[in-house]
């Protein structure tokens, strides 16, 4: 095991509002990566492994912080059989997910979301859906290691979501940014935003019973067309928006926006018009037309 990793003794382990780790269930392990201490458990059976987990964290931690140099808390990554993707289960507290075996119900969920078809366990997705990559299971924990850790930056952690109204703006700036890591690292799309951005264009994109706005939709037809807004459109619509800004108002400026936005006391607000109150005039006006061309309001 590498030297680097130092195990955790069971009364290490976690019992607060946001998780309960159990030591019988999971390994514990905690290392530094760029001076910040990551806190990772990996379930006993995983078929991940704790060394995934590290090699994806010292591949993308330093490049986040090549973006945002900022001093984080310790980060804390807990592996879940909840599914596929992860999130964040708290502030500077994010999840991981590989389910062993999928039911009828969580293989129709995938299906609705990535458009994938049915398989008999999270491995399984993994093996036909990362099949380009050398080590698709690797590829898979980069993957969401590199997403996952913007939550760390735009919605529970550096900045936090106080209102869900805005979780299209915090989803897709880490998306911004997190695919741009990727392209780093990787000479291979993301299967999975591939994925949400093929099921948004070709199945919702262009559907006039669909409200298309990012912000407050009328979200009454959604159900009837089968869209799962929070992950096709704060994810893909999002993405394609806020990255599409990026370029019109300049990638350095746009950037040092970010980073005075990020500046703030610790787990301010993340809010869109907030974020928009450090632009200039000139800058304003090109996001005024961009809003209009993606129907953001």
């Amino acid at each position: 095991m590498n030297d680097q990793l130092s195990f955790l003794e069971s009364s290490e382990f976690p019992k607060n509002e946001f998780i309960e780790v159990d030591s019988s269930l999971y390994d514990g392990v905690r290392f530094l990566v760029k001076d910040t201490t990551f806190i990772v458990f990996v379930r006993k059976n995983s078929a991940i492994g704790i060394e995934r987990f590290h090699k994806a964290i010292n591949l993308a931690w330093p490049k986040w912080l090549s973006f945002f140099p900022i001093k984080s808390q310790p980060i804390t990554i807990l592996e879940t059989d909840w599914g596929l993707g992860g999130g964040s289960l708290g502030p500077f507290i994010l999840a991981i997910h590989l389910k062993d075996d999928y039911d009828e119900a969580s293989a129709k969920y995938l299906e609705s979301i990535l458009d994938w078809p049915a398989q008999s366990t999270g491995s399984a997705y993994i093996n036909k859906y990362y099949a380009d990559f050398e080590d698709p299971l690797q590829a898979y924990v980069t993957d969401k290691i590199v997403h996952e850790l913007g939550h760390i930056f735009f919605l529970h952690g550096i900045t936090d979501l106080k209102n869900e109204d805005d979780v299209w703006f915090a989803l897709g700036m880490g998306l911004v940014y997190d695919r741009l890591i990727w392209d780093e690292v990787s000479n291979i799309p993301s299967p999975t935003l591939k994925a949400y951005n093929h099921i948004w264009k070709t199945k919702f994109a262009n559907n006039p019973e669909i409200d298309q706005c990012l912000i407050n939709p009328n979200t009454d037809n959604d159900e009837k067309f089968g869209l799962v807004r929070l992950q096709i459109y704060s994810h893909a619509r999002a993405h394609a928006y806020l990255s599409s800004l990026r370029i019109r108002i300049g990638k350095s400026k746009f950037d040092n926006y970010v980073k005075t936005y990020l500046s703030r006391p610790l787990g301010s607000p993340i809010e869109y018009d907030d974020f928009l109150t450090n632009f200039s005039n000139d800058d304003l006006k090109i996001v005024r037309h961009a809003e209009s061309e993606f129907s953001v309001r």
